[in-house]
């Protein structure tokens, strides 16, 4: 089957990726959550980035980017404001559990886990 396989054009062109870039991804990952709203119904990315944004209270807006249904990228500007909303938890969004874990990278997003949260009593 293998023997049969051609690659277009298009798809013969090689993708560099320096080490620059890698290493601002990787910069960008050790400030960034991902995090899952457990609701039933689709949450806007801008909602949910405007009213964490003010619950959170954090010295700069955090980027959220949609990953899935109700599951966000959120990338922090410092390393203090991830903090601040690690040691918070556990936050709710209307009335829903936001889990979050941490971007590490390499896990794909369909073996990530959003079925454990802290909670203090």
């Amino acid at each position: 089957m293998w023997e049969n396989l051609r690659l277009n054009a298009e798809e013969e062109e090689i993708v560099g990726i320096d080490g620059k870039g890698v290493a601002t991804v990787m910069e960008k990952g050790d400030r960034s959550l991902i995090g899952k709203i457990w609701a039933e119904r689709q949450i806007n990315k801008a909602v949910v980035q405007s009213t964490m944004g003010k619950i959170w209270r954090i010295s700069k807006p955090a980027e959220f980017t949609e990953m899935g249904r109700n599951i966000f990228m959120i990338t922090f500007a410092n390393h203090a404001d991830l903090k601040r909303v690690e040691e918070g938890r556990p936050w709710l969004f209307d009335g829903s559990i936001f889990v979050m874990n941490a971007f590490e990278g390499y896990t794909p997003l369909s073996e990530m886990q959003f079925d454990v949260a802290a909670l203090w009593v």
